[in-house]
């Protein structure tokens, strides 16, 4: 037995089907029953207390495993400040219930919003594992900074998650400006602790902050961002030149190929892009994923699971 995996053998028990019941300290006990006529060995995994399974589709290796904890804190607009809660608001039922919600509204819409010309191998909806963490006292600052801050509790109890979502209910008054932080990010913290922040009932915005955090993609506005040509499979380039390969290589019109600015706020960057708008990761609020992000998307998708 290692962390919360436990293995057993057909060689330790009898024919037939039998009853088997791991407990470990700090884990949540699990129960079984198993007949080892046709199954020579069973490996059961234990969840740390905190850790709600919502959707299990296969073993913590093998599949995308994705964890929703809640934010205490979120922003009134009419005075532009972070307020605080008591815990999440609607407490453990209500925050269930907008997990659930975003895994509907934003995983399970990427099959439809992606550009169709790059399958995606097997089931898509196969690939995750969802969790949520609750245990009445461990919660998210999501406007401690820009991706919010997580306490290290959680990084304790929670070892294996490949994204971890931080939601928070939804901004509280009338608009009165410019919010101070914005309402996603991404912290591509590496070593497994890759994390965002999103509101609640953002699901645009949710899924284009989800291709930060699971497939590396870059923002395709101009802006106070950080860019970079994400080989292999980028969804944007350093050069007009660079750009026209990538499209010719793929057989996409070269001509779509566009330097990233923004007219409005006369902004312009070294970087260009081929995806057309409305593009999800030209901000967020509406659009698909062109070819060159799902390009991106399905190879990382295939190439762990092919």
């Amino acid at each position: 037995m290692k962390d919360g995996s436990f293995t057993f053998s057909a060689a330790s028990y009898p024919s037939g089907t039998v009853t088997i019941r791991a407990v470990k300290e700090r884990y949540q006990e699990k129960t079984v029953q198993e007949d080892f006529t046709n199954n020579q060995m069973l490996e059961l995994n234990l969840h740390p207390f905190g850790i709600i399974p919502l959707q299990i589709n296969g073993p913590i290796n093998s599949e995308i495993d994705v964890v929703f904890l809640p934010s205490d804190t979120s922003v009134n607009r009419t005075t532009n400040r972070k307020v605080s809660f008591n815990g999440y608001p609607g407490g453990q039922p209500q925050f269930e219930n907008d997990v659930i919600r975003f895994i509907n509204e934003t995983f399970e819409m990427y099959p439809s919003n992606l550009s169709g010309v790059y399958p995606v191998s097997g089931n898509y909806a196969d690939k995750f594992n969802f969790y949520y963490y609750w245990d009445g006292q461990t919660y998210a600052d999501a406007f401690d900074g820009c991706s919010g801050a997580i306490p290290k509790s959680y990084w304790q109890n929670v070892t294996f998650s490949d994204l971890t979502i931080i939601l928070y209910s939804d901004y509280d008054g009338r608009y009165g400006g410019t919010i101070s932080q914005p309402a996603g990010c991404t912290n591509p913290n590496g070593l497994g602790r890759v994390y965002l922040k999103i509101d609640a009932g953002d699901f645009y915005l949710g899924m284009h902050e989800i291709g930060h955090g699971l497939y590396g993609l870059m923002d395709t506005y101009c802006g106070n961002s950080y860019y970079a040509e994400n080989e292999p499979n980028s969804n944007i380039w350093s050069s007009e030149a660079r750009c026209r390969a990538a499209a010719l290589a793929n057989s996409w019109a070269p001509d779509n190929c566009r330097q990233i600015q923004e007219k409005e706020n006369s902004c312009l960057n070294g970087f260009w892009k081929w995806d057309p708008n409305p593009d999800i990761m030209n901000g967020g609020w509406s659009g698909s994923f062109g070819n060159a992000s799902t390009k991106r998307i399905v190879n990382i998708l295939n190439r762990i699971f092919p």
